[in-house]
């Protein structure tokens, strides 16, 4: 396997990932995608994102269209 061309001309646009919960605050998904990112090359933005329960329909809907390519779920959003 090659390793990315990481030269700015070349860097393709970042992929959008998020973690969505509430609260997300102390989240360390973002930290933990960022520093994979930088091992691997791959160019992607991954945030905490503040969802309610209640709102969790509509911005899943919203998602895709607005750019994210990934979703992870913690707390409320989480089941056993």
């Amino acid at each position: 396997m090659q390793a990315a061309d990481t030269s700015a001309s070349r860097m393709p646009a970042p992929i959008d990932f998020a973690v969505l919960g509430m609260p997300i605050a102390h989240s360390l998904s973002p930290r933990i995608h960022r520093k994979f990112a930088e091992a691997t090359g791959i160019a992607l933005h991954y945030q905490a994102i503040p969802v309610a329960a209640a709102d969790l329909a509509t911005f899943l809907g919203n998602a895709h269209q607005q750019g994210a390519r990934g979703l992870n779920l913690t707390m409320p959003h989480k089941q056993a």
